[in-house]
């Protein structure tokens, strides 16, 4: 009989099916996760210059992508059913976190500007606040939060069920993503009006910062005792001419945790500030 039994195990070649179609499934889900991001870049430019910007924040993404899918496929063409399946396992996991890390830098685009790095981790003392559960329930909405819940799900499901399908679809969908990555290595060397920091992958900026962070040095000058050293670099404002009037008041604005290029009057565009700007 060529019936299997009840939970037999699942073969590599399957498990492979299923890890080739959940990378080209993930591919797309992380172009879209990055034309949302760049959307306001995007405004106003041609289809071309759309395309190449997209192609230069999405070459590392699909290059991790690629990268993770094709090691895990390597392990799966081995005999090893247990290895099959803690590979297959572990690149469920790895998926899983590249897009929830991808869809989390939208909201770090907003408020920062740029990815989480050690750095913004260091500075945001978050070792030492009781508030940041309450913060990420103000960030991340119920509807936000089943709404990635299903993405996952569907993403999960979509490869199970397309893992069936003979025609060469997933392998397609990759091979363009590999064209994606060398065009858009190849546009990456030439400047753009685009901040660096929105273009990068965001877990690739993470793992880039750690163990090069000056954050937990910067911090702990602020500490008691001479905290000058911490803004040694800064360099100091020229002096502007004395007034015709003296002046007899002084108002002294101090933000704890609003960067200067959010003012009015700095580099601040948004306007939020105009009594500060006057």
């Amino acid at each position: 009989m060529d019936e299997k039994p009840l939970g037999a195990r699942v073969p590599n070649e399957v498990r492979s099916a299923r890890v080739l179609w959940t990378g080209a499934l993930l591919g797309l889900v992380l172009l879209g996760v990055r034309i949302v991001a760049l959307r306001g870049d995007l405004a106003g430019l041609s289809v071309g210059a759309g395309a190449e910007l997209v192609l230069r924040g999405m070459w590392q993404d699909w290059l991790i992508l690629l990268a993770l899918t094709y090691a895990t496929i390597t392990v799966l063409r081995g005999e090893g059913t247990r290895a099959g399946r803690a590979a297959s396992a572990l690149y469920g996991v790895l998926a899983s976190l590249l897009m929830l890390w991808g869809i989390g830098n939208l909201v770090a685009l907003d408020m920062l500007g740029a990815p989480v790095t050690m750095d913004w981790v260091a500075y945001s003392d978050i070792a030492h606040t009781d508030v940041i559960f309450d913060s990420i329930w103000h960030l991340v909405s119920p509807l936000a939060f089943f709404g990635v819940a299903a993405l996952v799900a569907a993403l999960v499901l979509g490869a199970r069920g397309l893992a069936g399908w003979r025609a060469p679809g997933a392998a397609l969908l990759l091979g363009l993503f590999g064209l994606g990555i060398v065009s858009g290595a190849a546009l990456d060397t030439a400047p753009t009006g685009v901040a660096r920091a929105r273009l990068v992958n965001p877990a690739w900026a993470f793992l880039r910062s750690i163990g090069g962070s000056e954050g937990d040095a910067a911090v702990a000058a602020l500490g008691p005792g001479d905290a000058r050293s911490a803004f040694a670099t800064v360099p100091g404002l020229p002096r502007p001419a004395d007034p015709p009037k003296r002046i007899r008041n002084v108002l002294l604005y101090a933000y704890e945790s609003t960067p200067a290029r959010r003012a009015e009057g700095w580099e601040g565009t948004v306007p939020v500030t105009p009594h500060l700007k006057a």
